[in-house]
């Protein structure tokens, strides 16, 4: 049994400019999910978390602890990191 995780409701109200046929492929996702607009396009941004090429990158900056934090966070839900930490990758 998979108990049901509250959505984070640390939202904030963003503005992009997307193409219509994203507009259109994130319209239709939602309808087909059940989920609003927002949370698929947010459910599909995690996936970022696991371009492991974009994690050394994050790593290799300086000076963006709101970045590491949210790598921490991810690391403390269980996300592989590929096993290193912020310490590891500056020395």
């Amino acid at each position: 049994m998979q108990f049901i995780k509250p959505k984070n409701i640390n939202k904030q109200k963003v503005e992009f400019l997307l193409s219509n046929r994203t507009k259109l492929i994130i319209e239709a996702y939602a309808k087909y999910t059940g989920y609003d607009e927002g949370e698929v396009v947010d459910l599909f941004l995690e996936n970022l978390l696991q371009d492991q090429e974009f994690i050394d990158w994050i790593l290799k900056q300086r000076y963006n602890k709101k970045l590491y934090s949210l790598l921490a966070s991810n690391q403390r839900e269980g996300a592989e990191l590929g096993g290193k930490s912020k310490e590891e990758s500056c020395s």
